[in-house]
């Protein structure tokens, strides 16, 4: 009876040893697929976020441009504008000096003798005739 239990227990500590050995080798698929997924994760995440830098400089760079093309246009306006105004300016200067003209010439003219029967004598008449003529596109 002896031979049988120690053939027994042989077959146990088979049946337990294989039973070790194949958690053992299961053990280690796990881990391996375990690191294997992380070194996959991790190359996933390098490649999105290199894809993500790429997106940002493309739209950095285009915003950049978009900023420059702006300013450009801002400072042509601005130039635009100050020419402009400068004409105004020179024109406004031109009309007040015609203006001072004529005022200083009407009240020289106001003040001489004037007939009743005509409204403005013969100097005044001139002064009107030259106003017109220097008024007309031709």
């Amino acid at each position: 009876m002896s031979a049988f239990i120690a053939k027994f227990y042989e077959a146990i500590i088979i049946t337990l040893m294989a039973f070790l050995l194949a958690a053992v080798l299961f053990g280690g698929f796990k881990a391996w697929q375990a690191k294997h997924y992380k070194t996959q994760l991790d190359h996933a995440e390098l490649k999105c976020k290199q894809e993500k830098d790429a997106i940002h400089t493309k739209y950095q760079s285009e915003a950049t441009a978009a900023e420059k093309a702006y300013q450009e246009a801002l400072l042509q306006k601005q130039q635009t504008i100050n020419q402009l105004s400068a004409d105004y300016e020179q024109a406004k200067a031109d009309r007040k000096t015609e203006v001072e003209y004529i005022t200083r010439t009407v009240q020289k003219i106001v003040d001489r003798p004037v007939y009743i029967n005509s409204c403005a004598d013969v100097d005044g008449m001139s002064e009107l005739n030259s106003l017109i003529k220097s008024r007309s596109p031709s």
